[in-house]
């Protein structure tokens, strides 16, 4: 006997043996055919065979888990094929996977959604063998918002270190105040702490502060010199431009001066921060220093282009803080505005119109409405931008006044200009009353129109025969005396 063998990766053998061992070099599905024969015969079979590698060294590894944030597990391995895995949480089933979705040494990402501690187990198997491995991570929001109440304190006033967070699970903390660590008090419910009650200073100083919040998946920090200062007292920010106290901001010209000035009785180590936002821009941030406050501090803005300007001034020590806002808008009068528009128009119907406005020399106003009435029993109201055309459609012919009111906070001008809309003439048709009449009888010729027979503009025009002069008539009807010799044309 004889035995053909291919092995259906390309390889194939001749053997005299009904039994013996192949090794395939890569998995996956093979199919094996085999002929067998002798002097007076043969026969062919095949089958199909799965090769599949063996899981060796199954671990399961995880990177810190941050509620709600993603959550990255690596399965590790070093080798293995055609698996699924399961995986469960405290022994709850929660995903399969496979080697296609998860190959070896490859990435699961998951998403924890509340605080806890969590076992993740995984089992992946294929037709060869299975192997288990585990992780136990605790899932933890991260500490977010930790802030100082104050960054100093008050000269010969005993004193605490206070802080608050906004969130975080299960945080701790560290305050190392002038070299040595000290004991805190935290009420994790209202997310607030404080250090212990420190003697007062009698002297401007300050002292290195290090404050330090963590848990498992984070931490923040705080560094600074905790100062100890003289308080700002009686102070009084006020601007030289006024405020609208309905509007909440105030008005200027362009390229108008606005000077702010801030007034104390008292405070050391003074910091000022001036702020000019204009429109959405970043703001323009100018600082300075006061080591003891002593006259006025002013500062002019130059509010050089129209629209929305802020300025905002904070004035600061270690112990306190103090800010406040000005709001104004710079505007361009409403001035010189001329209003045009091409009249008469035709009515087809209807009759299109457009307004438009110009201006000369002045600046174009801004933060500006317009108040259009057509004349016509209809009227828009719309923003005002001098590059803009104003349509608008008039349903029927006739000569109309149009009024537009524009206007800001600073000023307005009422224009007025006039629109003729004239009514096409369609099919005219000119009929002699009676049709026939003896020489030297009046005829009367009447006019007759389909439309454009309505308006003032109207006017009908009439020429004859015999060298008569040209004639024109308001009315609707022309009245010929017929000589001798003569007829109508």
């Amino acid at each position: 006997m004889a035995y053909a063998w291919a092995y259906g990766d390309g390889f194939s053998a001749s053997l005299s043996t009904k039994n013996h061992t192949y090794t395939y070099p890569t998995p996956g599905s093979y199919a094996i055919n085999v002929t067998c024969s002798n002097t007076l015969s043969s026969k062919t079979n095949y089958t199909t065979i799965k090769i599949e590698t063996k899981i060796i060294n199954l671990a399961l590894s995880a990177s810190p888990a941050v509620t709600a944030e993603v959550t990255s597990f690596t399965l590790g391995m070093t080798s293995g094929s055609d698996y699924t895995c399961v995986w469960k949480k405290n022994g709850v089933h929660f995903l399969t996977t496979t080697s296609q979705t998860t190959p070896p040494n490859g990435i699961l990402n998951y998403t924890f959604t509340e605080d806890g501690t969590y076992e993740i187990i995984t089992t992946c198997f294929n037709h060869i063998n299975s192997e288990s491995s585990s992780v136990t991570l605790t899932a933890q929001r991260r500490i977010k918002g930790l802030a100082l109440v104050r960054t100093g304190a008050l000269l010969n006033t005993p004193y605490t270190v206070d802080f608050v967070w906004d969130d975080g699970t299960g945080p701790q903390f560290l305050l190392e105040f002038n070299g040595a660590t000290q004991a805190l008090t935290v009420d994790t419910f209202s997310r607030k702490g404080s250090s212990p009650l420190f003697s007062p200073e009698a002297s401007i100083t300050s002292f290195p502060m290090n404050l330090t919040a963590y848990n498992l998946v984070s931490n923040e920090q705080i560094v600074i010199n905790f100062g100890i200062e003289s308080e700002i007292t009686n102070i009084l920010i006020s601007s030289d431009a006024a405020i609208n106290p309905t509007l909440g901001f105030g008005t200027v010209a362009e390229n108008a001066l606005v000077t702010l000035t801030i007034n104390a009785s008292g405070g050391t180590n003074v910091n000022i921060q001036w702020e000019h936002t204009v429109g959405v821009s970043p703001p323009t941030v100018t600082s300075q220093s006061v080591p003891t406050w002593g006259a006025a501090v002013t500062k002019p803005f130059t509010l050089s282009a129209l629209g929305d300007h802020a300025l905002k001034v904070t004035v600061s020590n270690a112990y306190s803080s103090h800010t406040a806002t000005f709001k104004y808008l710079a505007i361009a009068p409403v001035q010189n505005i001329a209003f045009n528009t091409i009249s008469p128009v035709l009515f087809e119907p209807p009759a299109d119109v457009v307004f438009t406005f110009t201006q000369n020399p002045y600046q174009p106003p801004n933060a500006a409405t317009i108040v259009i009435d057509y004349g016509d029993g209809h009227s828009d109201t719309l923003p005002f931008d001098l590059a803009k055309n104003y349509p608008y459609s008039y349903r029927e012919d006739g000569t109309f006044t149009v009024t537009a009111n524009i206007s800001n906070l600073v000023s307005h001008q009422v224009v007025t200009t006039t629109v003729e809309v004239v009514e096409k003439i369609v099919d005219l048709v000119i009929e002699p009353d009676p049709p026939h009449a003896p020489l030297n009888d009046p005829v009367d010729l009447r006019v007759k129109m389909k439309r454009g027979g309505t308006g003032s503009k109207l006017s009908l025009r009439w020429r004859f025969e015999a060298a008569l002069p040209f004639t024109s008539f308001q009315d609707r009807t022309g009245k010929l005396l017929l000589l001798p010799g003569e007829k109508n044309k």
